[in-house]
């Protein structure tokens, strides 16, 4: 389990901040190109656009959440998710953030 001073550790990771980054651009185009039935659709496709048009207003949100999301894993765990985890963790975000 990460604690909480680790976690605050991670933030000056701009490795992983960058992978983070780049891992929510992908969520942004996933959702983007999602199917018009999906639930709470017009929603998300406008956070989608939000992130790829001002990636950067998003980065610190997203992250944020991700860390406390992963708390009860270690921070080297954490830093070193597959891709594919980080993309579905944030996935599964969406409606969270999707809220206008």
């Amino acid at each position: 389990m990460a604690a909480y001073e680790e976690l605050f550790g991670l933030y000056s990771d701009s490795a992983f901040r960058n992978r983070v980054e780049i891992a929510m651009l992908s969520v942004a185009e996933q959702v983007r190109s999602e199917a018009e039935t999906t639930a709470n659709h017009v929603k998300r496709l406008g956070w989608a656009r939000s992130v790829l048009v001002d990636p950067a207003s998003w980065l610190l949100p997203v992250f944020r959440l991700l860390l406390v999301a992963n708390k009860a894993l270690d921070a080297s765990a954490i830093i070193n998710a597959a891709e594919a985890q980080i993309e579905a963790q944030i996935l599964g975000a969406v409606d969270f953030f999707a809220t206008e």
